[in-house]
């Protein structure tokens, strides 16, 4: 509602500022209704001022303490145009009540069942910690199982398709068709092909999935060791919510810079069914007069998309520094776990976190901010290719087969190129916490280490995954089952429980994103384990292997490797007479 200067009501001119929507209205009583004559308009938080007379277009109905108002109620006087756009408004509201309702509906259930959601979201911090914990000594028990099950499934199907075949084949009925025996005949192979392949890659590959079996077992170790790491992702999420906030209000000063655009106009008034929307009309007809008004609208800077580019990228390089930070951190902490002493008595220094949080930010942060400054690069490319992609479609140039070809192939590369850049920083990050070295020349070690370990990691990589995949599965699963059990027990106990699913699917998406923070502490230190393992086996003098680890490695081999590779690196520096070998490098130094 408008009014003027003194206060007092002006049923004739109404004034919308669209950038003040938020101030619109006034706070009445009850919400007024078309056979209502006047509204009573509160002055403040307890009185009420006199009520004021103005024509009411519409009933409203209350919802969240907000007038909504039915657009159907409006006498339109049978006018087409003006009932079509009544009715496409009143069903918009219909849609914005619904999701209101919805939404009330579900706030109150979360309400009711706080407790429901706070032992579910428990359950997956034990589940959690037990699925860490039992890895140590069951990877390579589940990995076999799983190797055999599915090699006797192959094997078995191959085997009862060959059956079916030779039966249909030999009864030589007439319904039986050549397709059908084509397709039984095709199973069999297929099946029979990939359990020999199958065999095949165990027969050249067994010893490297043992290794990275053992790599994840050892891996497990390092979280139970130094626990206080499985808090560095929550403080790392916790950072980066302020940034996030920021970003998002920056946004919107950028969304809505411009300058004020004053437009004065007349809105359409049907009269007995004729329009009277136009000057000459409505200044003839004195009963529609007072639908003048003046609208205040924004005409936006055209700044404002390179803005918007601009603060995403500095969110997506901030973003990407607070993960490298962490990432650096696990790869210290695991680095102090190996290398503190020879064989399976590892004792990791006290407050290993801290430690390597301090050398993150006093000693890498440069090299860090490079890493994640080249993946927010490509990150911001394929941000720039959606909106091209999506003004391509807006004008149809999409439908062209050239140019949907190379928005694919542009999609293609970016994504690979933004995988592998990720890759070289992971392992650049692990090398530059052995070695102290700079971004460069921690990826080029890092290159030199991999090169002569490539199955070893693929298979470490891969198999890793399947359990962190299975794993968060499993959590997410079996504490969503415990808030199922929970509100079926309470569903119609008097708790103000009355739709249990709204809380079992906020217990399941909670607990997987509990699990994924567990894990990915784990994925780290699987990164870290394996390259430490495959840098110990090139260039310590002391091997530090763990138990299960060194029984993999060619004590001979490994050797004449090491002594080649230490002379080289006593040649290359000149220190012959003054080489400090690795293991007089003690866990109070690191």
């Amino acid at each position: 509602v408008s009014t003027q200067s003194n206060g007092t009501f002006d049923p004739i001119r109404r004034e919308m500022i669209i950038t003040d929507a938020i101030d619109l209205g006034v706070c009445v009583k009850t919400c007024p209704q078309r056979s209502d004559i006047s509204v009573t308009v509160y002055q403040n938080a307890s009185s009420a001022s006199t009520p004021i007379t103005y024509p009411i277009l519409f009933n409203s109905e209350s919802t969240m303490y907000r007038c909504i108002p039915d657009f159907l109620t409006f006498d339109c006087a049978n006018a087409t145009d003006c009932l079509n756009q009544l009715t496409g408004a009143a069903s918009q509201f219909s849609v914005v009540n619904e999701a209101v309702r919805l939404g009330q509906e579900g706030f109150r259930e979360i309400i009711n069942g706080w407790w429901v959601i706070a032992v579910g979201v428990a359950s997956s911090f034990v589940l959690s910690f037990l699925w860490v914990f039992t890895l140590r000594r069951t990877v390579k028990p589940i990995v076999v199982i799983f190797i055999v099950l599915v090699l006797l499934l192959l094997i078995g199907g191959a085997a009862g398709c060959g059956i079916q075949y030779k039966y249909l084949k030999d009864l030589d009925q007439p319904a039986t068709s050549k397709d059908t025996l084509d397709i039984w005949l095709a199973a069999t192979i297929i099946l029979g092909a990939v359990a020999f392949i199958l065999i095949c890659i165990l027969v050249y590959a067994g010893k490297m999935i043992i290794i990275a079996c053992d790599v994840i077992e050892e891996s497990a170790k390092v979280p139970i060791s130094i626990p206080t790491m499985n808090l560095v992702p929550l403080c790392i999420f916790a950072g980066a919510i302020p940034f996030a906030v920021f970003a998002i209000i920056v946004s919107v000063f950028i969304q809505s810079c411009g300058d004020t655009l004053v437009i004065d106009g007349y809105i359409p008034v049907y009269v007995n069914g004729t329009d009277f929307s136009d000057v000459a009309s409505l200044m003839q007809n004195t009963s529609a007069i007072s639908q003048y008004y003046t609208a205040h609208t924004y005409t936006f800077e055209g700044w404002r998309v390179y803005a918007h580019l601009y603060n995403l990228f500095m969110f997506l390089w901030t973003f990407g520094l607070l993960n490298a930070i962490g990432f650096l951190t696990f790869a210290l902490c695991t680095v102090f776990w190996y290398w503190s002493k020879p064989g399976d008595n590892k004792q990791p220094p006290l407050g290993s976190v801290c430690i390597a949080i301090k050398m993150c930010i006093c000693n890498h942060l440069g090299s860090l901010a490079i890493g994640s400054f080249l993946v927010a690069i490509i990150q911001l490319m394929r941000v720039i290719l959606v909106l091209i992609e999506k003004k391509a479609k807006e004008t149809g140039a999409d439908k062209q087969p050239q140019v949907k070809f190379l928005l694919r192939v542009g999609h293609c590369v970016l994504a690979c190129l933004e995988r592998v850049i990720k890759f070289i920083n992971k392992n650049a990050y692990i090398i530059m916490a052995h070695d102290g070295t700079n971004f460069i020349s921690s990826a080029m070690r890092a290159f030199e280490v991999i090169g002569g370990n490539k199955l070893t990691i693929g298979f470490t990589y891969f198999i890793a995954e399947l359990f962190f995949f299975f794993g968060k599965l499993q959590i997410a699963l079996f504490s969503g089952g415990v808030a199922f059990l929970i509100t079926y027990k309470v569903e119609s106990a008097g708790t103000g429980i009355t739709k249990g699913i709204i809380l079992i699917v906020i217990v399941t998406l909670i607990a997987y994103l509990v699990a994924t923070l567990f894990l990915s502490v784990l994925a780290c230190c699987v990164d870290s384990m394996l390259m430490c393992f495959c840098y110990d086996k090139i260039y310590s003098e002391v091997d530090y292997f763990p138990q299960d680890l060194a029984k993999h490695v060619d004590v001979q081999t490994d050797s004449a490797k090491i002594q080649k590779k230490n002379a080289e690196m006593a040649t290359a520096q000149g220190l012959h007479s003054h080489s400090v070998p690795l293991q007089d490098v003690s866990s109070d130094m690191l």
